[in-house]
């Protein structure tokens, strides 16, 4: 997991192709600015005489290169490098991996090199100026399958475990070629995770890409299922969800005003990708002064609007102990004085009936990440709004609902 840009980064920059341990920011690769006269967020196509419309130009740049890389971890010894090195009046490059010194494997790639990656003990990853990736067994330099076919030559690609994982997880390798194409591959099982371009996210106008209007992937974190999680240079984290096979924001910088923007990630013992995503938008907007509002509705409403907006995204990323942490807040929230009854009241019944009644149309609609939405109710949510004098006819309605409920569902 890496970050090569700064997050108050404003002009569009290749990020350095290379394995996690040579993306410490040491500033030793070149970079390059991307040209807004040169790219294209919808490239223009030409149509061959099959009918396939060819793209001319590429969405990135391409990535600055590095010709040697180390693979193992910092202070690990014997250290691994892999070197691509130009073979002399022939084609192609020579792939060669060394520990301590001496070489352990090698082998020949007939195109030009353009990048690698890569962890020490476990997987080598080549891509090759034909948009071709080849992938190899760190240790021996087996060939562990046919070259893979991409529609492009990368803008970035890394091997990595999930954010926070044991050392027994898969690797995944994700790469995002030069077309904005992202594809996330589980190496252990050899299968695709997904694949959606990222075009949309990184300019905010197709018609007109200028360098004000682009935006850089920062950062990508890879969830326990596999999927991405991309942080972009304005700070905001995007997540693959793959229910909708789209994009969804999971963090942004859109509520300022709520009460937990930036305290709840913060406060939390535990970094998860969505509160690690939450405390990358409220450093990034912390560098640009804002005045708050002075409105009690509004702040109020942006508040709620995030809570809900959090759960969602825990949702999204299956994390269990996330929902419950922002689920709490939620009901608590809705259960304050400071809440307007006649604005939220509806919020918090439509929110107890989801938990009370879930939808025939799914077998698996009375759990939430694995959690029971009735023992929620009764549980968690129910004793939360038992503390406010107000809500006690609603508490008393779902609690005889509850008991109704169990007592028929009994054989």
């Amino acid at each position: 997991i890496w970050r090569h840009l700064p997050a108050n980064q404003t002009e569009a920059q290749p990020i350095v192709i290379g394995s996690p341990s040579s993306m410490a920011g040491d500033g030793s690769a070149k970079k390059r600015r991307i040209d807004p006269s040169s790219t294209s967020i919808v490239p223009k196509a030409v149509v061959g005489g099959n009918g396939l419309s060819i793209p001319k130009r590429n969405l990135l740049p391409g990535a600055s290169m590095k010709s040697t890389i180390c693979l193992s971890e910092r202070g690990v010894t014997p250290a691994t490098l892999l070197e691509a090195v130009k073979v002399p009046h022939e084609s192609g490059v020579q792939i060669v991996c060394s520990r301590g010194g001496k070489r352990v494997w090698t082998d020949f790639l007939g195109a030009s090199f353009d990048g690698f990656t890569g962890v020490a003990g476990k997987y080598v990853v080549v891509a090759t100026s034909d948009s071709v990736f080849f992938l190899y067994s760190a240790d021996s330099g087996k060939r562990l399958l046919p070259p893979v076919s991409i529609d492009a030559p990368p803008y970035l690609m890394d091997v990595a475990q999930p954010f926070n994982s044991e050392k027994e997880s898969p690797y995944f390798l994700t790469l995002v070629t030069r077309l904005g194409t992202c594809t996330v591959y589980n190496l252990e099982d050899r299968r695709l995770v997904c694949s959606r371009s990222v075009a949309g996210l990184l300019c905010s106008s197709v018609e007109k890409p200028t360098a004000e209007n682009m935006r850089n992937i920062s950062l990508i974190r890879i969830t326990e299922r596999g999927e991405p999680v991309l942080v972009l240079s304005n700070d905001q984290s995007f997540a693959y969800d793959a229910q909708l096979c789209s994009w969804v924001r999971i963090a942004d910088n859109h509520f300022k005003n709520s009460e937990f923007y930036r305290t709840l990630a913060s406060s939390a013992s535990e970094k998860s990708i969505l509160k690690q995503s939450m405390i990358d938008a409220s450093n990034g907007s912390s560098k640009r002064f804002e005045v708050p509002t002075k409105s009690p509705l509004r702040a109020m409403c942006e508040t709620v609007g995030h809570l809900e907006s959090l759960m969602a995204s825990a949702v999204t990323l299956g994390s269990r102990h996330d929902y419950e942490t922002f689920m709490q807040s939620y009901v608590r929230v809705l259960a304050s004085d400071r809440c307007d009854r006649s604005l939220f009241d509806a919020r918090l019944r439509e929110f107890c009936e989801e938990l009370l009644h879930p939808s025939r149309n799914d077998q698996a609609s009375d759990q939430i990440l694995g959690i029971s939405k009735r023992a929620l109710l009764r549980d968690r949510v129910l004793p939360v709004l038992a503390a406010n004098v107000n809500l006690q006819r609603l508490v008393a309605d779902y609690t005889m609902s509850l008991k109704e409920l169990t007592s028929s569902e009994q054989p």
